[in-house]
C-alpha cells in the first residue's frame, strides 16, 4: 500500500524587520547594522561610504570634501569644514573666537621671543658736551611701550660711528635711562691719543622683567672733556645710516 506523505502546510509571507524589508517571500537587504542603504543605481568599482545619514554607492576617493582653493585646510566645529588658506605672509594662529578655532594673522601681531616692541631712528648727528650723568644730551628716545611685569627685553642702541674729543683720555659715556630713572652706563669710547677715533657703536643690555606698567628707554651721553660726535644720517652714497635704539621682547 502506497502511503502519501502529508502536504507541507502554506505560509502566508510575513514583514520582515532589521536590515531587511520586505517580506520572507522577497526580503531586501536595505541597510548595514543600522544604517540604511542609500537607492541609488551603484556603477562597477563604487563602494559604500557613509555620508552621515546612510550608505552611499560612492566612487573611491570621490568622498565630499569641503576645500575649493588651492593652499585650503580642513577644519572643524560640529563638522569638516574648511579653513580658506590666507594671503601671502599671514601665519595661522589659534584663535578660541573663531569658528573653527584657528585664524590667520599678521605675524608681527605675535607675541613671543624676538618680537619688536620698539624701534626709533636718529639721523642727525649729536655733538655731547655735557660733563656729569645728571645733565646728560639725549642722543635718542624711545616711544612708550607698556610691559606686564613678567617679560624681559633686550634694549638695544646704534650709530655708525662716534669719537670722544680729540684729547689723549678723552671719554664719551653712554647712558640709558628708563624714563628719568637712570639704568647704568650703556657703554664708554675711550681716547687714546690726542686725535679724532671715529668706531661704529652697538650697545645691548638685557633688562629682566621690568616692572608691569610703562616704560620710555632713553639712550644719553656726556664727555670728560671737550665735545664729542655721535655721527648718524640718511643713508644714501657717502652719508651715515641713521642710528636707532630698539626694544625687543626675550
Amino acid at each position: 500500500m502506497k502511503i502519501t506523505p502529508p502536504p507541507t502546510p502554506h505560509r502566508a509571507p510575513t514583514a520582515v524587520g532589521g536590515d531587511l524589508s520586505g517580506s520572507t517571500a522577497t526580503p531586501v537587504v536595505s541597510g548595514l547594522g543600522g544604517t540604511p542603504l542609500d537607492t541609488t543605481t551603484p556603477t562597477t568599482g563604487d563602494i559604500l561610504a557613509f555620508d552621515g545619514t546612510s550608505w552611499v554607492p560612492t566612487a573611491p576617493g570621490s568622498s565630499s570634501s569641503p576645500l575649493t582653493t588651492k593652499g585650503d585646510i580642513f577644519g572643524y566645529d560640529t563638522a569638516d569644514a574648511r579653513v580658506p588658506v590666507g594671503t601671502n605672509g599671514k601665519v595661522l594662529t589659534a584663535d578660541s573666537t573663531a569658528g573653527l578655532g584657528v585664524s590667520w594673522q599678521t605675524p608681527s601681531s605675535g607675541t613671543g621671543p624676538g618680537t619688536e616692541l620698539d624701534y626709533v631712528q636718529f639721523t642727525s648727528n649729536v655733538s655731547p658736551t655735557a660733563t656729569t650723568e645728571g645733565t646728560a644730551n639725549t642722543v635718542v628716545t624711545g616711544t612708550s611701550i607698556s610691559l606686564d611685569g613678567s617679560t624681559s627685553v633686550v634694549v638695544e642702541f646704534f650709530c655708525s660711528q662716534s669719537r670722544p674729543a680729540a684729547t689723549t683720555a678723552a671719554q664719551l659715556i653712554y647712558v640709558l635711562l628708563d624714563g628719568s630713572t637712570v639704568l647704568g652706563t650703556f657703554g664708554v669710547q675711550n681716547a687714546v691719543a690726542a686725535q679724532n677715533a671715529y668706531e661704529p657703536v652697538m650697545l645691548r643690555r638685557r633688562l629682566a622683567t621690568p616692572s608691569a606698567g610703562s616704560h620710555q628707554y632713553i639712550v644719553k651721553a656726556y664727555v670728560s672733556t671737550g665735545t664729542a660726535l655721535i655721527a648718524a644720517g640718511s643713508g644714501g652714497t657717502g652719508a651715515n645710516v641713521p642710528g636707532y635704539i630698539r626694544v625687543t621682547k626675550v
